[in-house]
């Protein structure tokens, strides 16, 4: 019982074979990271600062930017984005089309922890669900979670004492 247990979620054979491909989708999550993270928080920055002009038509349009785009989930954003270019004849690269789906649905967030998420998901998530479709077996997604906690658990933690911090200081 505990080692078909063992066997499904931990395969020691199975993390050797796919522990390559998943690194490679660390990678590119941490890539796509380092481009949209600096950019969502500027461009969140600037949504806030617009916002706080108090300009009640902008504020309008504002709401309809960031209502639109917590409306529409990542994927859906980035299909429209990389096979909408070419109807406006722009050849965008996978790593550009990407980022800019992801930015645009992140402009308005300004934690960290929402952004990272958001931005983690596609490449270790699917490397992994790959793994697994070739292997049969869970530990891939076991592995990426794990990889997924080791990487997000630190920015949650760190996030969660600055909101303390800050929620302390208005009071």
């Amino acid at each position: 019982m505990m080692s078909d247990l063992a066997l499904n979620f931990f395969n020691p054979a199975i993390i050797g074979k796919v522990w390559p491909f998943l690194l490679q989708g660390f990678y590119m999550t941490l890539l796509l990271s380092a481009i949209v993270v600096p950019l969502g928080l500027v461009g969140g920055l600037l949504v806030a600062m617009l916002h706080s002009l108090g300009l009640r038509w902008l504020n309008w349009l504002l709401m309809a930017y960031v209502d639109l785009f917590r409306a529409l989930p990542p994927l859906v954003l980035l299909i429209f984005i990389y096979f909408g270019a070419p109807f406006l004849e722009l050849d965008l690269p996978k790593l550009l089309a990407v980022a800019i789906a992801f930015l645009l649905n992140t402009l308005e967030v300004i934690k960290l922890t929402t952004l990272a998420s958001v931005v983690a998901l596609p490449e270790l998530l699917n490397n992994a669900r790959q793994a697994q479709s070739l292997t049969y077996n869970a530990t891939p997604i076991v592995l990426a979670a794990l990889i997924y906690l080791a990487l997000l658990w630190p920015i949650v933690r760190l996030l969660s004492r600055l909101e303390h911090k800050s929620l302390a200081q208005r009071h």
